[in-house]
Formats: structure tokens, C-alpha cells, sequence
């Protein structure tokens, strides 16, 4: 369980931090 929940965070950050780079891009 601990290994899954540790990847699905390390999936939101990148998801998160993709998100914010693209939303820079636009603005």
C-alpha cells in the first residue's frame, strides 16, 4: 500500500507541476 500511495504522490506532483509550467506558457 505505502509503495502505491508514494508513486500515486510522485503522479499528482509531475501532474501538478505540468500543469503549472503549461498554465506559465499560456499567461
Amino acid at each position: 500500500m505505502s509503495e502505491i500511495e508514494e508513486s500515486n504522490d510522485q503522479l499528482g506532483r509531475g501532474l501538478i507541476k505540468m500543469a503549472i509550467i503549461a498554465f506559465l506558457h499560456f499567461v
